[in-house]
């Protein structure tokens, strides 16, 4: 079985134009018995003047006119951007669709967009750093309802364009928590190829290694791909240092039932 991409978006999304067909193409032409869209969810972004939402009903239906014999298995997912000021909005969107996969991720504080350097540099790294890591602990603490952890270096690749010497490792103490906690409620930690792209491959084995020392053991791999021609790219390399780094399996979803890819 070829694994299919754990995180992808299409112009069901904000910030993508690519049609689901043109991924859907790829999942196939590659071998994938399944194929995933997770479409952002992501309330009043600072960086926007309107809610970042999906419409899953009509997302449903094009999935399922998609599948044909000898196709991928289309699936339901969603990237759920957390915010503490929209838990109620948040819960009831995961309450009310059938997810097979729930990637969690933290990308907007309210005020900052964490993505953006002139955000953090206003800010402060060491402010920005705490505000960020800390809402991320709270994310996994307050939504019950998720299967993965998406992107926790996100911010960390922002960091690392201001300055070249910053080390994910040297915010130990606000990571150590989060990834503890994951590992304690039996969640997915995700290796992002975009954000990995973005960093230096000591970066992935410091992160890998620290997250096995604790006890970790649930990876997923995708690449947030926004275009269909970036969809399960650079796999064949992160695997390897996956797999050089310890780790036997990686995690897929279905019906938020977990199952291994062994590597």
């Amino acid at each position: 079985m070829i694994l299919h991409d754990q995180h992808v978006h299409s112009n069901y999304s904000d910030d993508s134009s690519e049609l689901l067909e043109n991924h859907y193409q790829k999942a196939t032409n590659a071998g994938c018995k399944y194929f995933i869209t997770t479409e952002h969810i992501d309330f009043n972004p600072s960086m926007s003047d309107h809610d970042w939402l999906c419409d899953f009903d009509k997302l449903i239906k094009h999935l399922n006119k998609l599948k044909k014999e000898d196709t991928p298995i289309p699936l339901l997912g969603v990237e759920m951007g957390y915010r503490k000021d929209y838990l109620e909005e948040i819960n009831q969107i995961l309450n009310s669709y059938d997810f097979d996969l729930i990637n969690l991720s933290v990308h907007d504080s309210g005020k900052y967009e964490y993505y953006f350097v002139d955000n953090v540099k206003a800010l402060g790294i060491e402010q920005t750093t705490k505000l960020y890591y800390n809402q991320v602990l709270e994310a996994i603490m307050t939504i019950p309802k998720f299967n993965v952890l998406s992107h926790l270096d996100y911010y960390f690749k922002t960091v690392y364009k201001i300055d070249k010497t910053a080390r994910f490792l040297d915010d130990i103490d606000l990571i150590k928590p989060i990834l503890n906690e994951i590992i304690k409620k039996g969640k997915a930690l995700e290796i992002n190829v975009k954000v990995q792209n973005a960093l230096p491959e000591s970066h992935l084995r410091d992160f890998l290694k620290l997250y096995k020392d604790l006890g970790g053991t649930k990876l997923t791999l995708s690449t947030d791909a926004h275009s269909s021609n970036r969809y399960l790219e650079h796999f064949d390399k992160y695997v390897r240092i996956i797999k050089e780094s310890g780790f036997n399996y990686l995690c897929y979803y279905i019906k938020q039932k977990e199952y291994h890819y062994d590597i």
